[in-house]
């Protein structure tokens, strides 16, 4: 597993970095766009905390600014109430990775509604497609 990619930032994009690690290794990552606009500018050095996706079709690499972001992101996958869809990193609606952690977790953990396809309920916490 990578676990946290550091190194310098070869180029952004709203939903992708590039990142040269020192050992030569240019790895690409998915990222939220919270995980955006705290980048710094290219060449400069940058770490992020990374999860790994492994599906039958690729994997995926997912970048994150912090171990809570980082966290979020892999409850919402482990989750048993989730809708497949959404379990599916490659199909998040756009709104969902703009959405802060803390309200992502909090509408998740408590029960508080939110668009963007969440609903919970303190009994069966679940998250459905629109």
């Amino acid at each position: 597993m990578i676990a946290h990619v550091s190194g310098t930032l070869l180029s952004k994009d709203l939903d992708r970095v590039e990142v040269m690690t020192s050992g030569g290794v240019a790895y690409e990552l998915a990222i939220p766009l919270g995980v955006y606009e705290s980048l710094p500018r290219a060449g400069e050095t940058v770490s992020l905390h990374t999860h790994l996706v492994v599906k039958e079709d690729g994997w995926l690499l997912f970048g994150f600014a912090n171990a809570f972001e980082k966290r979020v992101f892999q409850r919402v996958l482990n989750a048993p109430n989730v809708d497949p869809k959404v379990k599916d990193p490659g199909n998040w609606p756009a709104e969902l990775s703009c959405r802060p952690p803390r309200c992502i977790w909090r509408s998740f953990f408590y029960g508080a509604s939110t668009t963007g396809g969440f609903r919970s309920t303190a009994s069966s916490p679940s998250i459905h497609a629109r």
